[in-house]
């Protein structure tokens, strides 16, 4: 587990890193890249999506992209790791704050800092509509509809404008089948 542990925070920490030297015209969370281009959902299904549902449940907490950065820490602890670099869109710092199986990411807009992202691994994370790591891709389908846009094995939610990486999001990782792990975007990061 321990092994687990650090493998986990040494490729956390190299995203992190490519993140913050990132800035200027790379590549951002929804951008196909080099895996072809997007695939959209399209179609009707019994599943609905809306800004409301980009939140998360941890410890029994519903905790959204609005909610205070305190709200993450009292809900997930204080065992983290925190990096923080210049931030390529605001003034002041970007910083994260990297638990076992949980990266928080924040930016500075207006001298707050504010969530820009959050990525799970946690099976014990869940959307509000009991999705997280281990849930099918029909099961995800069901809960949040067909409007996604696919790049890959990631769905990409938007509650907006698609592909934009201005545009808040949920996203969800699948291997084999089942969610390895899922993002809620803010879109704040882009600046």
């Amino acid at each position: 587990m321990r092994v687990l542990k650090t493998s986990v925070i040494l490729v956390l920490l190299l995203a992190l890193l490519l993140t913050f030297t990132a800035c200027g015209g790379q590549p951002q969370p929804g951008d196909p890249g080099e895996i072809g281009e997007p695939q959209d959902g399209g179609g009707k299904s019994a599943g609905s999506f809306a800004l409301a549902d980009i939140a998360v449940v941890i410890n029994g907490k519903t905790l959204t992209l609005d909610s205070p950065i305190e709200d993450f820490f009292e809900a997930l602890g204080d065992d983290y790791d925190y990096l923080e670099g210049p931030s390529c869109a605001y003034e002041g710092l970007d910083k994260a704050y990297i638990y076992e199986l949980t990266e928080l990411s924040t930016v500075p807009p207006e001298g707050v800092e504010t969530l820009a992202e959050l990525y799970t691994a946690d099976p014990a994370i869940k959307t509000p509509k009991g999705i997280g790591v281990d849930s099918s891709r029909d099961d995800v389908i069901a809960a949040y509809g067909d409007g996604y846009v696919e790049v890959g094995s990631v769905l990409h939610y938007y509650a907006g404008e698609k592909d934009s990486v201005k545009t808040p999001q949920l996203v969800f990782e699948f291997e084999g089948g089942e969610v390895s792990g899922f993002s809620m975007l803010s879109g704040k990061s882009a600046g």
